[in-house]
């Protein structure tokens, strides 16, 4: 009686000990999964720049900005893991880049491009150069800060990367 009652509390022991790496796993896939959403409507928005079709890209950045205005809202309601807030906090700094991104230099271009191409002045040009250097600056140092907290959480919980095509 003895050995079973001390195999049950060694047993409860281990398994209130906190998180391990399977859960470690499902958090990081959860915020994967809120961030994978933005970049499907990044990169239809990217499909439309070429300002053909006009109404589709002012649907289209209007729904990347909307997208990630609601991943900002769902990364709020993901809590620290294992009392740790390093891995959510790069989440949420990383859709909040975006999000600015999103509601400035996305829809400044977006507006520019929606201009009739002979009302385009130099300015514009220059607006729109301006704009898309400094998305690419801003979006890619959010997203390699993000990328090297993601890998340091995923070392600290003995985890591997992979890419899945989902």
């Amino acid at each position: 009686m003895k050995k079973i009652a001390l195999s049950i509390s060694t047993l409860l022991i281990l398994t209130a000990c906190g998180p391990n790496s399977n859960d470690a796993i499902s958090y990081n896939d959860q915020i994967i999964d809120i961030i994978d959403k933005i970049k499907q409507h990044q990169e239809n928005l990217i499909y439309q720049l070429d300002g053909h079709n006009i109404d589709s890209l002012k649907i289209t950045q209007t729904a990347f900005e909307n997208i990630a205005t609601e991943s900002t809202k769902k990364l709020s309601e993901i809590k620290a893991f294992d009392n740790a807030t390093e891995y959510i906090d790069a989440a949420k700094k990383f859709v909040s880049v975006i999000q600015s991104l999103s509601t400035n230099e996305v829809k400044t271009l977006a507006n520019l491009l929606a201009k009739d191409s002979l009302s385009i002045t130099d300015e514009d040009v220059k607006l729109a150069e301006e704009n898309g250097v400094n998305f690419d600056n801003k979006y890619e140092k959010a997203s390699n800060e993000f990328a090297e907290s993601q890998k340091q959480f995923s070392t600290k919980w003995n985890f591997k990367l992979t890419t899945e095509n989902k």
